[in-house]
C-alpha cells in the first residue's frame, strides 16, 4: 500500500505532497497507468508489464516527480533519481529548505496510506 505525506514550509506556508509506491501496468498502447484500488479492471488485467512508481521530490530542480522504481517481467530496479537531472529525489522533506520562499523549512503536516 503506497504511503503519503504533505510537507509544509514552517516559514510561508508552501506545501508539497510526496507519494508512493504506486503499482502500475502499462497498456498496449505504451501508457504507464496506476492499478486500481481494491479490485482491478478488466482492461488492467490484459496488461503488458507493470512495476513501482513513486513521486518524490528533486532538490536541484525544486519539482515533484513521478518516476518508475521497478519494472516487472524481466524485472529491473531503477535508481529513485529525477528524469531531468539525476538528482536523488528525497521522500522525507523534514528540514529541506522551502523553494517558494528560501527562508523556511518543510515539516510535516500530514501522512496517510491507501
Amino acid at each position: 500500500m503506497p504511503f503519503g505525506n504533505i510537507w509544509k514550509c514552517n516559514r510561508c506556508g508552501y506545501s508539497i505532497r510526496t507519494a508512493g509506491y504506486f503499482k502500475f501496468y502499462i497498456d498496449k498502447n505504451g501508457d504507464r497507468r496506476r492499478f486500481g484500488h481494491p479490485i482491478p479492471s478488466k482492461s488492467e488485467k490484459n496488461y503488458v508489464a507493470s512495476g513501482y512508481s513513486c513521486e518524490g521530490y528533486c532538490p536541484q530542480c525544486r519539482q515533484i516527480k513521478d518516476v518508475v522504481v521497478a519494472e516487472f517481467d524481466p524485472r529491473r530496479e531503477f535508481e529513485v533519481a529525477c528524469d531531468r537531472c539525476g538528482t536523488k529525489l528525497l521522500d522525507n522533506l523534514e528540514n529541506v529548505p522551502c523553494p517558494q520562499c528560501g527562508k523556511g523549512m518543510f515539516r510535516e503536516e500530514a501522512r496517510w496510506m491507501s
